[in-house]
């Protein structure tokens, strides 16, 4: 084979067109096949997953009484935050009504007074010690029975 034909080859191989293949982009990532439902998301590959009334994503699990929206978090796992459309969340496992929440944090289990627009405050907290004691504390009153405790 000559010189011309030696480069003829070389070009075929390296040129667009040709028949050759075009070198693989610089710095990204290697291209992977789509799974229906699911599309890479653009920073660090996270993925958001809306399943009906449910949002799953990087920040934790936010689950909707009908359409996801302003007021309408009916429960939660996640960090203390807010969701994809500014409702306030508690830390855990955490459940929402009108002007209460409780949630389960590291076997505690945590009351709170507030809102999902205007935010959260503990109110009460019930744990066990090491000795299995029952430990309740509270920023009110404790009764039991209606009758005042301590």
């Amino acid at each position: 084979m000559g010189r011309r034909g030696w480069l003829a080859g070389l070009l075929a191989m390296t040129v667009p067109g040709l028949g050759g293949q075009q070198p693989p982009p610089q710095n990204s990532a290697p291209a992977g096949q789509l799974v229906p439902g699911i599309q890479p998301g653009v920073s660090n590959r996270f993925v958001t997953l809306y399943a009906g009334n449910t949002i799953i994503n990087p920040n934790g699990v936010f689950i909707y009484s009908g359409t996801p929206g302003v007021g309408d978090l009916i429960a939660s796992m996640t960090h203390a935050s807010t969701d994809p459309f500014g409702n306030h969340t508690i830390a855990g496992v955490a459940s929402y009504a009108i002007a209460s929440a409780s949630a389960l944090n590291g076997g505690f289990q945590f009351f709170y007074r507030g809102s999902l627009s205007s935010g959260w405050t503990e109110a009460a907290e019930l744990a066990t010690d090491p000795d299995q004691d029952l430990l309740l504390t509270s920023n009110g009153q404790i009764t039991a029975n209606g009758n005042p405790i301590g």
